[in-house]
């Protein structure tokens, strides 16, 4: 009976050491930190990491501190400002391992300690806690070094061109000089101290003085400015000038200071007298554009021949859906009968030869020599009031039509009929004008005729 009642209680100790909750969980606690050793006034994070070899649903734990040294500034669970911090948490689905991370600030010189308590850590299932080690962190806290109040510079350079006086340290203002096609100056400076800062101005030059400045900035907060003097000087095109009649004009020669008249026009250049100057191309290369500067320094435009060095006003007229550019007369055309050639306004300040009617003082209908964008060039009737423009054609009988720009075959009819009813009229009125001569003439002779009847009648009857 003593054997087999021995024989059951092993049996019953084999199982129980068998069974599943008879295997020991365990977890280990460590702690990591974002830096060993912090500056007093800095931050330090401290991390603990429970890893267990079961899933993990649930955690209770608390993480000291030495409130003398470290300040709780976030992270946890909950704080009650006494050096400790606690973090309570779970989750639906385990994971055999939990991190939590807290931050402190540093309070004073000195090293401290912080460590894991933990309260529970409870598998997934709920049911078992999970033993754990403990884990600490030393932690030092230094006195923090002395702002340096170096601002100065080790080094400085330009390039292109020379620093006049050479660079020192302890000289702040230096001159140079570059040539006129040196539009922006490259400078290179290193701080003495690794732990100054530098900024920098534009480097942009423009014709004349400039003034780049380095300012650097010591740790403590102390500035320092080195100041370079740089003369770009000025453009070989300067004195450049072009006299066109009785107005004396100069050259724009600064490419940004070229601004379009019309869209599509591309930046080229041209050669005058030798010198290169920027221009602008037109749609389809028809003509290059110059852009000259009046005595009152009005930006003017004028159309430039390279081969014949010959400039032409540009005068663009733009009405709804075209863009017209009107032209001097050439020698080629013949005035019209009852027109002239002269010189008019086509708007409040541009003067273009141009044929005019002979009974026209005003000048409003003109008839101009004119071009379009895609090259074309014709006679046009132009509205100096208006600023419209219709084609103008000349007939083999040389009889004027005027025909405006688009318009169909029936209008062409009824403007010739409306011409021939004028002329028509004019005659008409020529024709009354020499009847009602004739008239009087008659008249006077009559009445004449009658007095010297009389006169005669009388002398017979005296005698």
């Amino acid at each position: 009976m003593k054997r087999i009642f021995a024989i059951l209680c092993v049996l019953m100790l084999a199982i129980t050491i068998c069974s599943p909750a008879a295997f020991a969980a365990s977890a280990k606690a460590t702690i990591s930190l974002s830096s060993s050793s912090v500056t007093k006034g800095g931050t330090v994070k401290v991390t603990v990491k429970y890893t267990a070899n079961e899933l993990i649903g649930s955690w209770n734990f608390l993480l000291k501190y030495d409130k003398n040294y470290l300040e709780y500034k976030g992270g946890g669970d909950d704080n009650s400002g006494g050096g400790v911090v606690r973090f309570v948490d779970s989750r639906d689905k385990g994971s055999k391992t939990v991190m939590q991370t807290v931050t402190f600030k540093a309070l004073k010189v000195g090293s401290c300690y912080v460590s894991t308590d933990t309260l529970e850590i409870v598998r997934e299932d709920g049911f078992v806690n999970i033993g754990s080690t403990e884990a600490s962190a030393k932690i030092t806290i230094n006195a923090p070094k002395e702002a340096s109040t170096n601002a100065n510079l080790s080094s400085l350079k330009i390039s292109p061109g020379t620093l006049t006086p050479a660079f020192s340290s302890s000289v702040t203002e230096y001159t140079a000089k570059v040539d006129y096609s040196v539009k922006k100056l490259v400078v290179s400076a290193a701080t003495a101290h690794s732990g100054a800062t530098k900024s920098l101005s534009s480097t942009d030059l423009v014709v004349g003085e400039n003034k780049i400045k380095v300012t650097v900035t010591a740790e403590s907060g102390a500035k320092k400015t080195y100041t370079i003097t740089v003369k770009r000087a000025a453009s070989p095109l300067a004195d450049l000038t072009v006299t066109l009649g009785a107005i004396t004009y100069k050259v724009v020669f600064e490419e940004d200071q070229i601004k379009p008249p019309a869209k599509d026009f591309t930046l080229t250049s041209v050669l005058y007298k030798g010198n290169t100057l920027p221009a602008l191309s037109s749609p389809k290369n028809l003509f290059k554009l110059v852009c000259l500067l009046s005595p009152s320094n009005e930006k003017c435009w004028f159309m430039y021949d390279e081969t014949s060095e010959a400039f032409t006003k540009y005068i663009s007229i733009v009405p709804p859906n075209k863009n017209y550019i009107i032209l001097d007369m050439p020698q080629t055309e013949t005035a019209p009968e009852g027109y002239i050639l002269k010189s008019v306004a086509v708007n409040d300040k541009d003067f273009v030869y141009a044929f005019v009617r002979t009974d026209n003082e005003t000048d409003k209908i003109i008839i101009v020599y004119a071009m379009t964008l895609d090259g074309k060039k014709e006679l046009y009737l132009y509205d100096t009031q208006e600023k419209t423009f219709m084609r103008y054609n000349i007939s083999s009988d040389s009889q004027s039509e005027e025909v405006p720009v688009g318009l169909s075959d029936s209008y062409e009819v009824l403007s010739s009929k409306l011409i021939k009813a004028e002329k028509d009229l004019k005659l008409s009125q020529i024709f009354i004008i020499i009847a009602a001569a004739l008239f009087s003439i008659l008249l006077v002779l009559g009445i004449v005729y009658i007095i010297k009847d009389r006169r005669a009648r009388k002398g017979e009857g005296q005698v």
